[in-house]
């Protein structure tokens, strides 16, 4: 039996239970009352004619008969011998005698006391003759006057009652039935919804909701407590599939590091091996060979050593390895790699721009190395001659480095993964003359570990620009990536010569 036909048998057995307690109280209550109404007239006839026999004449059967019309009436003497006896009058007009208990005899040790009247049931001096309401009492000269009426009218509108009562009750369940099942059913449509939103979501559509949780009701309460566990179970499907996704990105993205990795530790090693054997065959029979090959095996084994550096560096960097925090002078450190580029490249013309002393609390050499891979990436991807542009600044609690260049720029397709590990923009270059792909990488994670941030952009017209965001002040350690700041949207800063220089339309954004 499900529920709705459980809470449906309640409610008809409630029905019934309250019905028959009605039925009951009131069957009791009418029988009650139509019992004293008739002791009542049994005390008024017996007053009656025990005021008639004891007159100084004795009454006819018929002159009792007429003051006690229907009841049935005995006299008797002290002994307890029937003096006079007048049969009741049944409902069908016959004449029916009482029988009268033992007990009420004035032998019977239990005879009632002397005037004390008695009432008891009686039965009828035929079978199947309705019974009697008697009354016993003794007269002032000492003889017993019983005096009975019969119950069948009683018994009669009684089983009358009982059957309206039940007819009523039967009439009252239908209709009560009918209410309670649309009641119940319709109490029973929240749970009902809450099942169909179950259904669903064992389906697989885990944002289905059940409806009704702002009731203030049982259901109400249930079915927000269901949707509170549903978005709790959604929230932690969604933070696990985040997870998985990023798992799988960081597994894909090993991969791919590893696979680069080795790729590029291959073509050293090659032409080591390579170099190696010349060496070999040349050795004795050509002695300018053979010192162009070792000379060729140390430029390889330091291309080798520059990249297991640079793995190191990025391993370390991911690891989160605290780094060696100083305060320093931020312009110094870029005037001395603007130096070191103009040695490395004295045709080109780099142009520096400061607005004044920028104090930083950071690590000063990966700081240096940021702005040396900055420059080299200018060197490497421009055609000679090309003028850089390096300008530092402050705004807020940010200091900026903004290396800019006037070259061809970077292609558009290409501006989203410039910053990822062994990426070469310019397919021109080799791995013999280029560099092996990570210096970006390494720029941005060291700008990151700083809790900083680095960001590029192509200019307006023709050229690329790179920014760099550091705070100031990091005596608290790393708090974390800023997010990406437009490149170029920092404040206007000063060249060395003191001159005022608003951005131009050289700044472009990320």
């Amino acid at each position: 039996m499900n529920l709705r036909a459980r809470l449906l048998a309640s409610v008809a057995a409630v029905v019934l239970i309250a019905l028959a307690a009605t039925g009951a109280l009131t069957y009791v209550a009418l029988r009650s009352y139509l019992m004293g109404q008739l002791s009542q007239s049994l005390h008024a006839d017996a007053t009656a004619l025990g005021a008639l026999l004891t007159g100084p004449t004795a009454p006819s059967a018929a002159t009792v008969g007429a003051v006690a019309p229907g009841a049935f009436v005995q006299l008797r003497s002290r002994s307890g011998q029937p003096l006079l006896t007048v049969s009741a009058v049944d409902a069908g007009g016959h004449r029916v005698g009482c029988r009268i208990p033992p007990r009420l005899t004035s032998a019977a040790p239990s005879g009632p006391p002397p005037g004390g009247p008695v009432i008891v049931d009686a039965a009828a001096s035929v079978p199947g003759g309705s019974g009697f309401r008697l009354l016993s009492t003794r007269l002032a000269d000492g003889r017993e006057l019983l005096v009975a009426l019969p119950l069948g009218n009683l018994d009669r509108t009684l089983r009358h009652l009982l059957a309206v009562e039940v007819g009523l009750g039967a009439l009252a369940l239908l209709p009560a039935l009918v209410i309670g099942w649309a009641l119940v059913r319709r109490s029973m449509r929240p749970l009902a919804e809450i099942g169909r939103t179950a259904a669903l979501i064992a389906a697989g559509d885990i944002a289905q909701r059940a409806p009704g949780g702002a009731a203030p009701t049982e259901v109400g309460r249930v079915a927000a407590a269901f949707n509170t566990m549903l978005d709790r179970i959604q929230a932690a499907l969604a933070a696990r599939e985040a997870s998985e996704a990023d798992l799988r990105r960081s597994e894909a993205r090993l991969r791919r590091f590893v696979g680069d990795a080795s790729h590029e530790l291959r073509t050293p090693l090659a032409a080591v091996s390579a170099y190696s054997q010349l060496l070999d065959r040349a050795l004795a029979e050509d002695p300018a060979v053979a010192a162009r090959a070792a000379a060729s095996i140390g430029v390889e084994t330091s291309r080798m050593s520059t990249l297991v550096d640079e793995l190191l560096l990025l391993a370390r960097l991911d690891e989160g390895r605290p780094l060696d925090l100083a305060g320093f002078e931020l312009v110094d450190v870029v005037t001395e790699a603007v130096s070191a580029c103009r040695a490395v490249d004295p045709d080109r013309a780099v142009e520096v721009h400061a607005s004044g002393p920028v104090e930083l609390v950071g690590d000063r050499l990966r700081v240096r190395q940021v702005v040396d891979n900055l420059l080299s990436n200018v060197r490497g991807h421009t055609p000679p001659g090309t003028t850089a542009t390096v300008r530092i600044g402050s705004q807020g609690p940010w200091a900026s480095v903004e290396v800019s260049d006037e070259g061809p720029g970077i292609p558009p397709e290409d501006l989203t993964r410039i910053f990822d590990r062994f990426v070469r923009v310019d397919p021109s270059r080799s791995r013999r003359s280029g560099g092996s792909g990570l210096g970006l990488a390494i720029a941005r994670a060291i700008a990151r570990a700083h809790g900083g941030e680095l960001v590029a952009a192509n200019l307006p017209g023709h050229g690329a620009a790179f920014c760099l965001w550091l705070p100031v002040d990091r005596h608290a350690g790393p708090a974390g990536p800023v997010e990406p700041v437009a490149v170029g949207t920092g404040p206007a800063v000063d060249n060395q010569a003191g001159a005022r220089e608003e951005p131009g339309a050289r700044r472009g954004s990320s």
